[in-house]
């Protein structure tokens, strides 16, 4: 594998960096936040379900994908990005996909009223493809 940095493809300044952070938390500190990004997913997948999302898989820590049975995960996404979030989507199959961390539990209340907002801007609009955008991915 090819890399067009000096540090190549395994830069030790991540390991390192991770390491520092769990030896900073211990133990109880990780689980701690884990348990805060879990909780957060919990919200999430409540709140999609509510809004008639399917999640998708059985998401277990702080990455959550779903998708809309009738409206197109592309234009779902291009009505929340102007709104401001800056999320991921993925292609195959269309969805929606976040990835939490503890910080997300202060503002994902806001997230999910926006993403109902954006369902309704898409089901309103009378051509659904006027508001598509391509993938991008994080």
């Amino acid at each position: 594998m090819k890399t067009p940095t000096l540090a190549g493809p395994r830069p030790g300044g991540a390991i390192s960096a991770a390491w520092a952070v769990m030896n900073h938390l211990g133990i109880e500190g990780d689980k701690r936040l884990q348990g805060q990004v879990c909780a957060t997913r919990e919200r999430v997948q409540d709140g999609v379900k509510r809004l008639g999302f399917e999640v998708l898989g059985n998401p277990m820590l702080g990455l959550i994908a779903f998708r809309h049975p009738d409206h197109h995960a592309f234009a779902i996404y291009g009505e929340i990005y102007r709104r401001g979030w800056f999320t991921s989507v993925t292609k195959q199959p269309p969805s929606l996909h976040l990835m939490l961390s503890p910080k997300h539990a202060d503002f994902i209340d806001d997230y999910l009223s926006d993403l109902e907002a954006s369902v309704k801007a898409v089901a309103d609009a009378a051509d659904a493809e006027k508001l598509k955008v391509d993938a991008r991915y994080s």
